[in-house]
C-alpha cells in the first residue's frame, strides 16, 4: 500500500536508532563501538510482532497467512476509494449499523474477533459489496458517527491541501535563487531544542568558490575554471 522501498528506508530508521543509542552508551562508558545493522535483519525485527507471530512459538508453528487478523483494507465506494477497518467488537457493531448491515452483529461467523479472522474473505466480501452502494460523503460520516476507524484515500495532490497537513505545518516551502521547494520539516518536534531546515542543499556547483578558495585557489583561478568549463556554473 506504500509506494515506497520499504526495506530501506526502515533499515535506514534502525540505523538512525543504532547510531543514538552507541553515541548515548559511549556517553555513559567512554568506549565507543563498532554498530553492524543487515537490512535483512532490520525488516524481520520490524515484521515479526504483526506478521509472523504464529511462528513465535517453537514447535506450535501455523502458515502466518492463515487467520490473519490484520486491520480491514481499501475499500471502494461509488465515487472514491476509502478505508475503514472493524477490529474490536464495538467496531464491528458500529460498521454493522453504519452499513444497514445490523443483521450480521449476531451472525456466529462474525460475532467475535477470533471468528471475524477466521471468516475474513467472507466479511470484506459483505463489507466491499455494501460500500460500493454508497457514495464516501455519505458513508464516511456515518462510519465516524459509529466510531468506525476510517477516512478517505487520498491522492498525493489532495494531501497537499488536506486540513491536517496544512495545521501540522508539515510541509515547508523553501525559496531557492532559480526555484521554490516544497519538503517536509523533521517530524520530531521537540518543545525544547526544535529542529528545523536551516540551510537548502546546495545546488549544483553553487560552493564551488568556497571550498576551492579553502583549498588555496584565487578568485581568478576559480572564474578561469568555470569559464573553461572545468567547474560547473550557471553560464554553462
Amino acid at each position: 500500500m506504500v509506494r515506497a522501498i520499504v526495506a530501506d528506508c526502515t533499515t535506514a530508521l534502525t540505523v538512525a536508532q543504532a547510531i543514538t543509542a552507541a553515541l548515548f552508551a559511549k556517553e555513559r562508558s567512554g568506549v565507543g563501538q563498532h554498530v553492524r545493522i543487515a537490512m535483512l535483519d532490520a525488516m524481520i525485527a520490524y515484521l515479526w510482532p504483526e506478521a509472523m507471530p504464529s511462528l513465535t512459538f517453537v514447535g506450535e508453528e501455523s502458515d502466518p497467512s492463515l487467520g490473519e487478523r490484520g486491520p480491514d483494507l481499501v475499500y471502494a465506494t461509488q465515487d472514491r476509494y476509502i478505508t475503514a477497518g472493524a477490529m474490536s467488537d464495538a467496531e464491528w457493531e458500529g460498521m454493522c449499523k453504519a452499513l444497514n448491515l445490523e443483521h450480521l452483529i449476531g451472525d456466529p461467523r462474525f460475532k467475535t474477533t477470533a471468528a471475524r479472522a477466521y471468516n475474513s474473505a467472507e466479511r470484506r466480501r459483505l463489507v466491499a459489496a455494501e460500500l460500493e452502494k454508497w457514495r464516501a460523503d455519505e458513508v464516511l460520516p456515518r462510519l465516524l458517527q459509529n466510531d468506525v476507524p476510517s477516512a478517505p484515500v487520498l491522492s498525493r495532490f489532495e494531501l497537499l491541501a488536506h486540513p491536517q497537513i496544512k495545521a501540522s505545518g508539515i510541509l515547508e516551502e523553501h525559496q531557492y535563487a532559480t526555484c521554490k521547494v516544497r519538503q517536509p520539516r523533521p517530524a520530531a518536534r521537540f518543545d525544547r531544542t526544535p529542529a528545523e531546515v536551516r540551510t537548502l542543499a546546495p545546488q549544483l556547483g553553487q560552493d564551488n568558490s568556497a571550498i576551492l578558495g579553502e583549498l588555496g585557489y584565487s578568485a581568478e583561478e576559480i572564474a578561469g575554471l568555470t569559464r573553461e568549463q572545468v567547474l560547473h556554473g550557471r553560464q554553462n
